[in-house]
């Protein structure tokens, strides 16, 4: 019989050791994921060559610790319409931390495996579409109290770690938004603030409100714009968006040209990330009358779809 190799054997304790870190997680409640995030990050470091080494062990990890995740999004969700502020108790702070701290071991994993890979292990049920949405308001909004709003002075180290706890945080919940908005179900049965008569042509406020904190992050540079501008592809080519897609690429091109240049360097890459993402879903998903139809809209001919 074959005697296992040296790496072998040390995957197989990285494994096991990686499970007893997440184990630690659950136990705490997330309390914990600050303390083991240097030995977790160090550990995910060593598989960026060949992250695919990854996916025997990756369903164990995700699923618990995204289980965790909406446990504390349910807990942290202000109230429905409070407009993303939170309530600040102690309590509900202490919950947004944990939110965050939980994000940031996803966020090691989506940067070495992929968004694509981690993601499908994520709960999608529609009902998590407006508490997620809630969260990552709250969180946002404590960032921005905080002094923590830049993205670029983040990821430099220029602000504290919270600072760049938070961001990691909006980038995965924004990830996560992307693929609730990919459940096919009618918006206004999960937005709290429609009614029975809501017109049924309309954007329901709660789409709208998606468009427009997505449009926010456009011009922030890392994970935050790349999250942002995959879940505006994802929701603005669901059939029952087209009016949001139209009032989307009036915003762009307004904003485009107001732009001071300073901004515009970032702003005009998150745009044309968004429009690119949305012209290849349009066109694998949505059939050629939906991707002709984004074309259109964004000035581009028939003959660019496949580009």
């Amino acid at each position: 019989m074959e005697e296992p190799q040296q790496d072998d054997l040390l995957e197989l304790e990285e494994t096991l050791e990686l499970q007893e870190l997440v184990a630690r997680v659950l136990a705490s409640r997330g309390r914990d994921a600050a303390a083991v995030l240097p030995r977790y990050k160090q550990i995910m470091i060593k598989y960026q060559e060949q992250p695919q080494l990854l996916d025997g062990c990756l369903e164990g990890v995700v699923q618990p610790l995204a289980a965790l995740l909406r446990d504390h999004a349910a807990a942290a969700a202000p109230p429905p319409g409070a407009g993303g502020a939170h309530p600040g108790t102690r309590a509900a702070a202490a919950e947004v931390g944990a939110v965050c701290g939980v994000c940031r071991l996803l966020h090691v994993l989506v940067t070495v495996r992929g968004h694509k890979t981690v993601v499908r292990f994520f709960p999608h049920e529609a009902a998590d579409l407006e508490r997620v949405l809630q969260v990552l308001l709250a969180v946002r909004a404590g960032a921005e109290s905080a002094g923590q709003g830049d993205a670029a002075a983040a990821s430099s180290g220029a602000h504290d770690d919270a600072a760049l706890a938070a961001w990691e945080a909006q980038g995965v919940l924004l990830l996560w938004l992307s693929i609730l908005v990919l459940t096919p179900f009618d918006l206004r049965t999960v937005d709290s603030s429609v009614g029975a008569a809501a017109p049924a042509g309309g954007v329901t406020p709660l789409a709208a409100r998606i468009v427009e904190l997505c449009q926010g992050y456009l011009d922030h540079p890392g994970a935050a714009r790349e999250m942002a501008a995959l879940l505006l592809a994802r929701l603005l080519t669901r059939p029952d968006m087209r009016p949001a897609l139209e009032g989307f690429l009036g915003w762009q091109a307004a904003t485009l040209a107001a732009a001071h240049p300073a901004k515009l360097q970032f702003l005009l890459p998150g745009v044309l990330q968004a429009r690119a993402q949305g012209r290849v879903r349009a066109a694998l998903h949505a059939g050629w009358g939906a991707a002709l139809a984004w074309h259109r809209c964004c000035g581009c001919g028939a003959a660019d779809v496949f580009e």
